[in-house]
């Protein structure tokens, strides 16, 4: 099965599940909406979309369809676990860390893309295979690279698993130089050296924190559960390492939950946001009533550091529209941003009169993620949508999430507020989706707007699905356009023109 996306058709194979597929799409479509704003333009070529930017005169090509293919197992001209990046028209050699699962590719384009997408992008991020994008002064800036350790080559032996015993492992690591622990943790098993092992991924924990051995240890413990008794869990509760503490809410686990409420309940108030976040994600996962869950909750609403993690988890909750309109309602006023946000995601989808006027009127907010998340949050818009839609349409960073509002929008004029929008817009996806609405319009004036893009505007891409959308709408006021763009200099906008005109014509003598 075949599947448009904004860069091109994607045909993933049979052998693929659905989940990977979507989740590949979702990337892709990400990629799409963080282009607005940002200073990449887009370049066709063989039915395929890529991103170019000019940085310090040395020219950067993204090519998202190519990490869809990598993500899906499909052949690609990028060599595996490579992401697919040129600079000056040669493959760069731009890689992940080794992180386990390592993420999508299509994922880690996303990050490029919103990364070099501004002018003002830290250059100490930049790969190191990229730093010809950089200017001396930007060069001078970065700090000097880590010292290299030594190489000591290890005894053949020390590519195999330790099989002493306990002991006599702990002994043995502890004999050896330190840089090497990691080494010998990795061959130590759960099953003859338990001991061991907890010890030192515990000392790499404690004693090196924010070091990629840190970051080792705490994923080899949630890989390797079983090495921990219920007690040395209970205990990790109270670890001053925040990612101890996540992992021993995550993991703790017993027949008895009343047992593990009465554990849980104080980590509640833990200083750190993301323990908070587990331990509530937790709790609304027990057989409790949605009421008991709320007591758990509401004294959460009256700390800083805790407050937004409610609300979210809250919003969550199965509850009657009427009683949660009731306890989220008074944080759409809160000034703390995130929280505003919180509450609307929480309320949407409820269905309810009172919840959709109260969040109608959040659309008098100035901050444009308060925006962004309502455009996203309300099922329809109607004619109350039109005044605070012309003022958005002042808002750039607003343009991708307004046209889908638009389009699940009713009893005004949508035409006048689509063509501001697209007027001069740089982004060629934004002006696409402009015009596959003003299409779907199919009016006289919303035809013939998208004939001017089709005649006058500078991309190809942009003049072929402004053909392309002409022919859907079968409407006869496109039909001098077409004829015009029939001798396009691009093939690609021509083929496209003739096809929807024949498509037109057809449906006409049918119908005569």
């Amino acid at each position: 099965m075949s599947h448009y996306t904004p860069f091109g058709l994607l045909k993933p194979p049979p052998r693929v599940g659905k989940k990977r597929i979507e989740a590949v799409q979702r990337a892709l479509r990400w990629c799409e909406t963080i282009l607005t704003g940002t200073l990449w333009t887009l370049n066709s070529v063989r039915n395929e979309i890529s991103l170019q930017r000019t940085i310090n005169e040395q020219t950067i090509e993204i090519f998202p369809l190519e990490a869809a293919f990598m993500d899906l197992g499909m052949k690609s001209r990028f060599p595996p676990n490579h992401l697919p990046v040129h600079l000056n028209n040669s493959n760069a050699c731009v890689r992940s860390r080794t992180y386990r699962p390592r993420p999508l590719h299509t994922d880690m384009i996303a990050s490029m893309i919103l990364f070099l997408g501004n002018a003002d992008f830290n250059p100490a991020d930049v790969p190191r295979t990229l730093h010809s994008i950089l200017t001396a002064e930007q060069i001078a800036t970065l700090p000097p690279p880590p010292p290299r350790q030594p190489y000591i080559p290890a005894p053949v032996l020390d590519s195999h698993p330790l099989t002493m015993t306990d002991e006599e492992a702990r002994e043995y690591i502890l004999t050896t130089p330190e840089h090497d622990w990691r080494h010998h943790a990795d061959r130590l098993s759960a099953h003859l050296q338990p001991n061991t092992l907890r010890w030192i991924l515990f000392e790499m924990i404690e004693n090196r924190p924010s070091t990629t051995a840190s970051n080792w240890a705490i994923e080899k413990m949630y890989a390797e559960i079983n090495l921990f008794p219920y007690e040395d869990i209970v205990q990790a509760l109270s670890h001053p390492n925040m990612s101890v503490r996540s992992w021993a809410v995550m993991n703790l686990n017993s027949n008895d939950e009343n047992t593990l409420l009465e554990l849980l309940k104080p980590i509640r108030y833990d200083d750190n946001p993301l323990v908070i976040h587990k331990v509530l994600t937790r709790i609304r996962g027990f057989s409790l009533s949605d009421e008991e869950k709320i007591e758990l909750m509401i004294p959460l609403f009256e700390l800083d550091i805790s407050r937004n993690v409610a609300i979210i988890h809250l919003g969550h909750l199965s509850l009657e529209p009427a009683r949660k309109f009731e306890i989220l309602t008074p944080f759409l006023a809160s000034t703390n941003t995130d929280e505003v946000i919180s509450a609307i995601r929480g309320l949407r989808d409820s269905e309810s009169e009172q919840t959709e006027q109260a969040l109608i009127q959040c659309f008098g907010h100035d901050n444009h993620l308060v925006l962004r998340c309502l455009l996203q949050s309300i099922a329809s818009f109607g004619p109350w949508f039109e005044p605070y839609a012309q003022h958005m349409i002042t808002i750039p960073e607003l343009y991708s999430e307004l046209l889908k509002a638009i389009k699940k929008s009713y009893g005004f004029n949508q035409v006048p507020i689509i063509e501001a929008i697209i007027d001069g817009e740089p982004n060629c996806i934004v002006v696409v989706r402009g015009l596959a609405l003003l299409s779907a319009i199919n009016s006289n004036e919303s035809i013939e707007i998208v004939g001017s893009y089709l005649a006058t505007h500078e991309s190809r891409y942009t003049r072929r699905h402004a053909a392309e959308y002409i022919g859907e709408a079968g409407h006869l006021a496109g039909l001098p356009f077409l004829r015009q763009a029939s001798n396009d200099i691009s093939n690609g906008v021509r083929t496209s023109a003739k096809r929807s005109l024949e498509g037109i014509l057809k449906d006409c003598s049918v119908v005569l």
